[in-house]
Order: structure tokens, then C-alpha cells, then sequence
């Protein structure tokens, strides 16, 4: 698959329909967990493959220093 391949791969994922209920409710869910382990405090996260950058953004409203690597230009 050439990179012009797998870049239009993801294109399509990117704008397929995608239920983003269900990623808030495992996220809400993890960082729960997060916080029973190790407590309160700082964390970092990183959203491979974030498209618009709705899940960074959500992150980074929960207190995660979040990072967004995109490779899409679509």
C-alpha cells in the first residue's frame, strides 16, 4: 500500500459515521480508574490519530496535558 493509499484509507475512516458516546463513556471510565490507581494529579495523554481534535480537547478539559498527532490532511 503506498502512502497516498493509507492516507486515503484514514480520510474514509475519518468521515465514516462513528458513535462518539461510546469513546467518551470508556474514557470517563478510564480516567476513573487513573485516579483510583495513582490519585489525583498530573497526566499526560496523547490522541494518535485525532482527527478534528474533539477527544484532545475533551481530554485536556479533564486536566490531561494532551498531545494530538494527526496525519490526515483531509
Amino acid at each position: 500500500m503506498t502512502e497516498e493509499e493509507r492516507k486515503a484509507k484514514w480520510d474514509r475512516h475519518y468521515f465514516a459515521d462513528r458513535d462518539s458516546g461510546s469513546a467518551y463513556e470508556f474514557l470517563t471510565e478510564a480516567k476513573c480508574l487513573i485516579e483510583e490507581k495513582f490519585g489525583s494529579g498530573y497526566f499526560s495523554a496523547a490522541d494518535f490519530a485525532g482527527g478534528s481534535g474533539e477527544t484532545a480537547l475533551w481530554l485536556s478539559q479533564q486536566g490531561f496535558d494532551t498531545s494530538l498527532i494527526e496525519l490526515s490532511t483531509a
